[in-house]
């Protein structure tokens, strides 16, 4: 299988053997944090084009920086990674940088809403594996199944309780989710704003997503979707993220969420662009041209 870079190595891990360990609760001040993120999460103006252009001509350009945070033995262990991102609404694209001084992306994610493909690219070994939105979500229903069938098979111990945390955020299908929105703004990349925290009844104490929203940028995509398909939401937070008012209607500009294979997640905006798509390199709208390795579907149950 090709390697997975960024978040996507992540979140494999549970199903791979639970390479990650149980996701909890951490605020951000408490990381360990290199002395040259500051250079990058300084606020930076957001670039938008004084005449909307056609919404088919548009294109959103998002670069944030973001970190998977792995809670071992030796404490956390977090992974610094750069991305840019480009919505449409016809596909969605993902540049996965090893580091803040790549210029060339080490992994590729294009989401083709039309086609409903995903492509995951591993631009070093230049293969590619592509799955179609149907296989992945029955992937997805087949390894919360999977991980139902472990616990339910465990003895009651140390070990269980370590895997039970680790499958908190994917198995939250009867989970109700509340939130709460706090009156101070948070200013990011420049811009003030709202803030909303998520949690569930059952542990009001922890915060399972925690979202700082742009006040005017609307994405052209269904964000929370294609989280889920790319297996960072549980099914739970998905669905009560797309309820209406849909909160990712507009662009996260910070995030801060359980993995739904255990860890945690957290990015922030630091430069946003509106240009049109005819100023972009035409490859970038195109599903990657290299040889393809289709990826198996899951056998459908009987």
């Amino acid at each position: 299988m090709a390697r997975f870079g960024g978040f996507m190595a992540c979140m494999l891990a549970l199903i791979a053997g639970l390479a990650l360990v149980p996701a909890v609760q951490i605020k951000s001040s408490s990381l360990p944090v290199p002395s040259n993120i500051e250079l990058i999460l300084q606020p930076a103006p957001v670039a938008l084009e004084k005449e909307s252009p056609r919404i088919s001509d548009e294109v959103l350009v998002v670069e944030q920086f973001y970190r998977i945070l792995k809670i071992g033995d030796g404490g956390v262990d977090p992974k610094y990674v750069k991305q840019k991102l480009y919505f449409h609404r016809d596909w969605m694209r993902i540049d996965d940088f090893a580091d803040e001084q790549a210029t060339l992306p080490a992994e590729t994610f294009f989401i083709d809403f039309k086609a409903r493909k995903i492509y995951d690219e591993d631009n070093l070994s230049r293969e590619i594996h592509v799955v179609t939105f149907e296989e992945r979500r029955e992937k997805i229903a087949q390894n919360i199944k999977d991980v139902q069938r472990d616990l339910k098979n465990m003895d009651d111990g140390p070990q269980r309780k370590k895997f039970l945390r680790l499958s908190y955020a994917l198995l939250d299908q009867k989970r109700n989710y509340a939130q709460f929105v706090p009156p101070a703004k948070t200013p990011v990349a420049g811009v003030a704003c709202q803030v909303t925290e998520i949690f569930a009844l059952d542990e009001p104490y922890k915060i399972s997503c925690r979202i700082a929203l742009h006040p005017d940028i609307e994405l052209p995509c269904d964000y929370a979707e294609v989280l889920y398909l790319l297996k960072i939401l549980g099914p739970g937070l998905r669905e009560y993220l797309c309820r209406p008012p849909p909160l990712f209607h507009r662009l996260p500009m910070d995030l801060d969420l359980d993995l739904a294979v255990g860890g945690r997640l957290q990015f922030r905006v630091w430069k946003v662009e509106r240009v049109r798509l005819n100023r972009l390199d035409p490859g970038l709208a195109k599903p990657p041209a290299f040889q393809t390795t289709p990826q198996t579907a899951p056998p459908k149950s009987r």
